[in-house]
């Protein structure tokens, strides 16, 4: 039987030279050197980043995204509104399947419109919330009425080259309007430039300054519209075409 001393000694497997080891469990082992200790350091303070980079990239875009859609409802609600036009009343200023712009920003303070412009609102005496687009032909404190097809404001005529020669008639009002009629304070009339397929204060009455949403002024869709045929005359020969017109750009209210 073998004492104590000689017995055989089992060594500690050897580490690899620059590996990170656990660090000594008593005080009289030797410590790693300054520099072995700071690179030990610095390669496990890199497996963070590496194993956590992706997640906060994902968190840092889904914050962003957040954000900008943030801003994008903001400038809905109180500087410009994209809408899409879905029917006729406003032919041929505006046509179907138009997009537009509207601002807002002119509508802080005074709301009072200005006539002739092109203003969307909600519909008058409706609880649907239905949005509405059509041109103010008059505002509060004024008397419209409407002879033989035209439209008269406080007596004078008015020169309308926006409806392209079509008269403008009464329609059976379930509010009751009749003609000559005065605006009262606070309230608008409006019209479409269809006028014989418009649905608009001759049927509903004033519209309420209140319910104005916003005041229509530029036209960003389609680019290009193809206009109706017209026929060209080559000296014997007719040709017909079909123009093309720009259609993006700032509102025309006054063809």
């Amino acid at each position: 039987m073998l004492d104590d001393e000689t017995q055989p000694r089992r060594e500690a497997p050897a580490q690899p030279e620059g590996s990170c080891a656990d660090a000594p469990a008593d005080q009289g082992q030797v410590i790693a050197a300054d520099g072995e200790a700071a690179a030990c350091a610095q390669q496990g303070g890199e497996e963070g980043p590496a194993r956590y980079g992706w997640l906060r990239g994902i968190a840092e875009f889904l914050i962003a995204f957040v954000i900008l859609i943030g801003v994008i409802q903001l400038v809905k609600m109180y500087v410009m509104e994209p809408f899409e036009i879905p029917s006729k009343s406003m032919v041929p200023t505006i046509v179907p399947d138009d997009m537009l712009y509207a601002e807002k920003l002119s509508l802080y303070g005074d709301k009072t419109p200005t006539v002739g412009q092109v203003y969307t609102f909600t519909k008058p005496n409706d609880d649907s919330g239905e949005t509405l687009i059509k041109r103010v032909i008059a505002i509060g404190g004024q008397t419209i009425d409407l002879r033989d097809g035209d439209v008269y404001v406080d007596g004078v005529k008015l020169d309308e080259p926006y409806v392209h020669g079509q008269k403008t008639y009464a329609m059976n009002s379930p509010v009751g309007v009749t003609y000559p009629y005065t605006i009262p304070e606070g309230y608008f009339w409006v019209m479409g430039d269809n006028r014989n397929n418009s649905s608009d204060s001759r049927y509903f009455g004033p519209v309420p300054y209140e319910n104005i949403t916003a005041h229509a002024v530029f036209r960003y869709w389609p680019i290009f519209r193809v206009q109706e045929t017209e026929t060209v005359d080559l000296g014997g020969f007719e040709l017909t075409v079909h123009p093309i017109k720009l259609n993006i750009g700032p509102l025309d209210y006054t063809a």
